[in-house]
Order: structure tokens, then C-alpha cells, then sequence
């Protein structure tokens, strides 16, 4: 879990969280589900040695 959470911090998850909800006023289940689906792509992007959300090209999208 540490290494879940260090990857949350370095790609900015829980930022992105909070101005989905305070900016864009998504509800619950939709931000669940962005949370979900970026922790997920985080896990790959972190896996294919990307290190922060400037690090990720149009590349890695594909691929993913």
C-alpha cells in the first residue's frame, strides 16, 4: 500500500479528487470512478518508468 500511495502523491490523485468534487461538483460515484481508473493508469504509467503526470506522452496513452 505504501507504494500505492507514493504513486497517488507523485501523480497528483488526490488533487485531481478534490477539484473534481469542490471545482466540478461530480458526484460520489463519478469521482470514485476517476480516482479508480487514474490509480489504475498510474500503476501502469509508474510500471513503464514514468515518474510524474509531466512525464507521461501521447505514447504511453496509447499504449495503455
Amino acid at each position: 500500500m505504501a507504494d500505492a500511495d507514493a504513486r497517488g502523491r507523485r501523480f497528483l490523485l488526490q488533487r485531481f479528487t478534490d477539484y473534481i468534487a469542490l471545482e466540478q461538483g461530480l458526484s460520489g460515484l463519478t469521482q470514485e470512478a476517476y480516482r479508480r481508473d487514474l490509480a489504475r493508469f498510474a500503476e501502469y504509467a509508474d510500471v513503464k518508468g514514468v515518474a510524474a503526470p509531466l512525464d507521461i506522452t501521447a505514447r504511453t496513452l496509447r499504449e495503455y
